[in-house]
């Protein structure tokens, strides 16, 4: 059975003789904790890498028809070179330099009927602004590689409140809300929450792009699909049913069946 959550997160910190970006690109606590709570709101089975698993190699795997693909990491948008613009993954070997992925690799990457694509990283919708065009970010590249719409994040959010954030998200979208209402509602929650996360910076910046009209498709949990089935060999067993499947003779009252016999003499 295909996935239906494809979720990358939480990969180990660069140290600063291996990337430049070092200094600011340190361990996010909750990533782990963001994926693992959005697996369980969601019915299905769903394939995490995470830590020293998150590796750019696993995204060459057939993405296409996979509802969700979900990133929890670090990402820097370069506003003058937009091929430079990457997202942080683990590196292909224990303790090797940092790996990226690439702004341009992305429209490499073959997105073919996945519906949604989540960057909960920061500065994800930032990006060079070309004119007659607009911004260079990363969700024109997701669309462009045939994801249906893409969430990504105008300026820097928080570890712990974006992992919150996106739990309230796919909590809606589990729920049959579809994207832009779960958006919203995890917006809103944010808003009234009478905490210091509703203020704008924590919940204003997520933007989504693409159709976001659209619903995850309702799957059947396996529970219910075995105890439909037992269900069902317990009726076959049944004398009832075994009864109810004999042909119409055998089922005849033995008394009723003599009384016709003697009819038929007279």
């Amino acid at each position: 059975m295909s996935s239906r959550l494809v979720a990358f997160g939480d990969p180990p910190p660069a140290s600063a003789a291996s990337s430049p970006d070092a200094a600011a690109l340190s361990r996010l606590s909750y990533a782990d904790e963001e994926i693992r709570g959005i697996a369980a709101s969601l019915a299905g089975r769903s394939e995490l890498h995470l830590g020293a698993d998150a590796q750019k190699r696993l995204l060459h795997q057939d993405l296409r028809g996979v509802p969700l693909l979900h990133f929890s990491t670090h990402a820097i948008a370069d506003t003058r070179d937009s091929d430079r613009s990457r997202i942080l993954l683990a590196p292909p070997e224990p303790g090797g330099p940092a790996d990226y992925l690439f702004l341009r690799e992305i429209y490499d990457l073959d997105l073919t009927g996945v519906q949604l694509v989540t960057l909960s990283a920061c500065d994800t919708e930032r990006g060079k602004v070309i004119r007659g065009e607009g911004v260079e970010g990363f969700s024109r590249a997701l669309l462009a590689a045939g994801a249906a719409s893409a969430l990504t994040t105008m300026w820097d959010v928080v570890d712990r409140a974006s992992a919150e954030f996106m739990q309230h998200f796919y909590f809606a979208l589990a729920r049959g809300e579809s994207e832009a209402s779960a958006l919203r509602q995890a917006k809103l929650r944010f808003l009234r929450s009478g905490l210091a996360w509703s203020h704008p910076r924590y919940w204003a910046g997520y933007v989504l792009n693409g159709d976001g009209r659209q619903r995850l498709p309702r799957v059947i949990p396996w529970s219910v699909v075995s105890a439909l089935l037992v269900s069902a060999i317990v009726v076959a067993s049944s004398p009832w049913w075994k009864w109810r499947r004999a042909p119409r003779a055998a089922r005849r009252p033995a008394s009723k069946a003599r009384r016709l016999r003697i009819f038929s003499h007279i």
